[in-house]
């Protein structure tokens, strides 16, 4: 949490920061700018002050055609609701209008030859720049790439359905959405940026796509409900602190693919009784030995254990239970209208339970025959 609050404050100052080359103190809604004159001879919003629901972006500063918006200059604004935007603007930097949680709206002037509104969300051609829509978040199947901080912020987002088209997310894409549960990452996304998901306090299960070649640096960062999460074995590398502070994570199956494992990225959290980084308690790594799964468990003193997922542990998270089913029947389902596996190669195993070599409705049933037999012995044991 604190590196999430340490981002809002270096937007902050970012917004603040460049000396002004003049200003334009006119009354605009509550608002009033900052500026300098580009090489054009035409002015970038650089600074601001004030506050109230709609923010009129000018076409003009002081006579000063306005063309762009620099970086984080509207970051943070709690009351602020809807942006409207000038057919001058060509030009908009990272995080202009991120972390507003009341922002709903963009409208977008019809001649504006950079930028248009879909959804009530800022686009430009294949780029979702800012989110304000729905707090169940369709994205446009246009979109390729996902911004910097496009969902920053958004407290009150429940769902987002990420299209085939994206191929990439940004930096803190999602960072801050408090009250989102689940995240399917689609295959065709190559990459996603560093804290990509940090502090989504409430995520439960995050599906990773095959196409992703790396899970950076505080992807889960302080994702203290994550429960259910996979590696896919399109992976090489797991970036420092990618996983830290999961609390409710027990274990992570690490392929082989896996060839790199920055400090602290898994298995790893603050602990307030000793005041330092500590292991999760009973936290397992399972992998193949001689890898560097083995390696990092045995840098940290974590739990190691060699060879794949037990059958029936379809999430990966060494207890079966009632997810492992749900998520066999979901595949199950998904396969027979004629999609495409979801499953990676080591899930595919692990959910067979009957070990025909079909994922169906029976292994679902076996698993949760387990689940109660288990749960039984518990009790008749206690």
């Amino acid at each position: 949490m604190k590196k999430f609050v340490s981002l809002l404050c270096a937007a902050a100052i970012t917004a603040v920061g460049a000396p002004p080359a003049a200003y334009a103190d006119e009354d605009n809604g509550g608002f009033s700018f900052t500026y300098e004159l580009t090489e054009n001879e035409t002015a970038a919003i650089i600074g601001s002050s004030g506050s109230d629901e709609i923010l009129t972006i000018p076409s003009e500063l002081d006579g000063y055609t306005v063309t762009a918006i620099g970086a984080s200059v509207f970051t943070g604004i709690s009351e602020l609701n809807t942006v409207i935007i000038p057919d001058t603007v060509v030009s908009i930097g990272e995080l202009s209008f991120s972390a507003c949680p009341q922002l709903s709206s963009f409208i977008v002037d019809g001649n504006n030859p950079a930028f248009h509104s879909i959804g009530g969300s800022l686009c430009s051609e294949n780029e979702l720049v800012i989110y304000a829509g729905e707090n169940e978040a369709v994205i446009p199947d246009t979109t390729k790439i996902i911004r910097r901080g496009a969902f920053l912020g958004k407290t009150e987002l429940t769902s987002v359905e990420l299209p085939d088209s994206v191929t990439y997310i940004g930096d803190h894409a999602f960072s801050g959405c408090t009250s989102l549960k689940e995240i399917t990452v689609p295959d065709s996304v190559e990459a996603i940026g560093r804290g990509c998901f940090m502090s989504c306090t409430s995520l439960g299960k995050a599906d990773l796509g095959s196409g992703l070649d790396e899970i950076p640096a505080d992807c889960f960062y302080s994702c203290p409900y994550l429960h259910t999460i996979s590696i896919p074995e399109s992976v090489s590398a797991i970036g420092s602190e990618s996983f830290y502070g999961c609390l409710n994570l027990t274990g992570l199956y690490i392929p082989e693919s896996v060839e790199a494992i920055a400090d602290n990225a898994v298995g790893r959290h603050y602990d307030l009784r000793s005041a330092g980084v500590e292991n999760i308690p009973d936290f397992r790594i399972t992998g193949e030995t001689g890898t560097a799964a083995e390696e990092y468990a045995a840098r940290y003193g974590l739990l190691f254990t060699e060879g794949e997922i037990p059958v029936g542990d379809t999430d990966g998270n060494y207890v079966i239970d009632a997810r492992d089913a749900s998520m066999i029947l979901t595949e199950y389902s998904h396969v027979s209208t004629g999609r495409s596996e979801d499953f990676t190669g080591w899930q595919m195993r692990a959910s067979d339970y009957t070990l025909d070599g079909i994922i169906d409705g029976r292994d679902a049933s076996a698993v949760l025959t387990e689940y109660a037999r288990q749960a039984a012995q518990k009790i008749y044991s206690a």
